[in-house]
């Protein structure tokens, strides 16, 4: 999984006066240019801080079978890029502030590469490298645009498009507009057909020039409160007990461990959900909660959950980052029932969605909370349940996504959730310098084995729903793969293994 919408490292004052000082005679000159959001300053600066690094690269792949017009796709990029300022956008220093160049409308560069020359027997393996490098190729937001593209070439009628932009310019959201934009621009080149988008009525950039000027006025100081609130007493994050002791300086290598649940286990949660006047991103949350509580033996546990962060119509067409990281904090006990807990965790979420408008970076900033290297403060696990962007239908091609991941981890660990039409999708992204691949597959599993008690009877006590142990685990069948045949979503490296496997079985027979 890989749409994280999240900033990971906390930066010192010290850390960004260094920065401005040393960058301040480098500015480009010329007319003030538009201001970052607070959440677009902080990656920039953290990009400052770690040059080259792909930890904010959001990729997306797309394997598409069929007659593929690829004149009508470079003009379909180029519409898409010309419409939103943000992905013309080029991030500089100017009299000590960073801010954004938005560049000219132009013919955007779809990149492309020709496989059919390599033979079968190598074409997918330089193919899967090629995504990798793609993937985790980092980004130069100076100098360079916050998105590209690459088409590679397998068949005369099948292909692969690698979408990257960087997070500084979007969110998951953003690649849901992305791909509607794709079908109905692309549907219009490749068939003549006008496409009818409304104009948009604002830019990314009149957004963060927006909000800065409104968390300066007297109607945005009082908005902390309910945070300080929740926060107080300053918290300490998920300790998970790690397979190695955690260094101090901050690590960002990562990995991401995944499965599928049966198509009847999220049946039965979606129902629980509706019994009990909540939704199934709710159901899921508690339950991991569930699972960090019998991990750690922590009563008091905050988990990251990011929102969309677009509470007015004017955005919801504008490709940028919008999404804003809560900080979610219950108190479970061993007593209480999953009912209730459920109960606690719909409560605290509804609270939070309500005061989802300040932005995570001025809650640190207001609290000054105790930092540590590498982590940031109040949160080091995350939750995220994901609805995939609806496939597009484009004349004469089918899609489906394929994820890769960056090997790069922004927290601890991350639980991504998913529906798809094979079942449910959990995915845990990590840190490799903490947990061995063991370890996590095993704290996936537990998730697994916890939701199929939690739906059997959602009465039970916290303290009965205890987790398997490692023997335990070993006795149960082991977490399923999406099959190969999956119509919507599918891993990359899993998908190429798939194939891999199938070539192999005509090459015999």
């Amino acid at each position: 999984m890989n749409l994280d919408d999240n900033i990971a490292d906390e930066l010192t004052s010290e850390d960004i006066r260094a920065l401005l000082t040393e960058q301040l005679s480098e500015g480009d000159g010329g007319s003030p240019a538009p201001p970052l959001s607070p959440a677009q300053q902080r990656l920039w600066f953290l990009d400052q801080l770690e040059p080259n690094s792909p930890r904010y690269n959001i990729p997306s792949i797309a394997w598409l079978v069929g007659k593929l017009d690829v004149p009508a796709l470079q003009r379909t990029l180029s519409g898409i890029v010309n419409r939103h300022e943000s992905l013309r956008a080029r991030f500089i220093n100017e009299d000590g502030e960073p801010a954004q160049v938005i560049g000219p409308e132009d013919e955007f560069q779809l990149r492309q590469e020709d496989l059919t020359h390599v033979p079968l027997p190598q074409r997918d393996a330089v193919a899967r490298q090629l995504v990798r490098d793609e993937v985790k190729r980092p980004f130069d937001l100076r100098e360079g645009r916050p998105l590209r593209a690459s088409l590679l070439r397998l068949g005369p009628e099948e292909h692969l498009l690698v979408i990257n932009m960087h997070h500084i310019v979007s969110d998951e959201w953003s690649y849901k507009i992305f791909y509607r934009e794709l079908e109905a621009f692309y549907t219009s080149f490749s068939t003549g057909v006008p496409a009818t988008l409304p104009e948009l009525p604002i830019q990314y950039s009149d957004y963060a020039a927006w909000q800065r000027e409104w968390l300066e006025s007297e109607d945005f100081q009082a908005k902390p409160q309910f945070w300080k609130n929740q926060l107080a007493g300053h918290p300490v994050p998920v300790n998970l007990p790690t397979d190695r002791p955690r260094h101090q300086a901050a690590d960002p290598n990562g990995a991401v461990d995944f499965a599928v649940l049966p198509p009847e286990l999220a049946t039965a949660l979606k129902d629980l959900a509706s019994r009990e006047t909540s939704t199934l991103y709710m159901v899921l949350l508690t339950a991991f909660k569930v699972l960090l509580y019998h991990s750690t033996g922590q009563t008091d546990i905050i988990v990251g959950s990011p929102m969309a962060g677009r509470n007015h119509i004017e955005l919801e067409e504008v490709i940028g980052f919008f999404a804003n990281t809560l900080p979610l904090r219950t108190h479970v006990s061993a007593e209480m029932t999953f009912r209730q807990f459920l109960a606690q965790v719909r409560e605290v979420a509804l609270a939070g969605y309500s005061h989802q408008d300040v932005p995570f970076e001025k809650l640190v900033e207001v609290m000054q909370p105790e930092r540590s290297p590498g982590q940031t403060p109040f949160i080091n696990v995350l939750f995220l349940f994901q609805s995939l962007s609806e496939m597009p239908r484009l004349p004469g091609v089918k899609m489906m996504f394929l994820d890769a991941a960056t090997d790069t981890a922004k927290f601890d660990v991350t639980l991504f959730t998913a529906e798809v039409e094979e079942g449910l999708v959990i995915a845990a992204e990590y840190k490799t310098s903490l947990f061995n691949p063991e370890t996590i597959a095993k704290l996936m599993h537990r998730y697994e084995q916890l939701l199929r008690d939690i739906v059997r009877d959602p009465g039970q006590r916290v303290f009965e729903l205890t987790l398997r142990t490692d023997e335990e685990l070993k006795a149960l069948p082991p977490l399923s793969r999406l099959p190969q045949d999956a119509q919507q979503w599918q891993d990359l490296d899993y998908w190429f293994d798939g194939r891999a496997k199938q070539a192999a079985s005509n090459a015999s027979s």
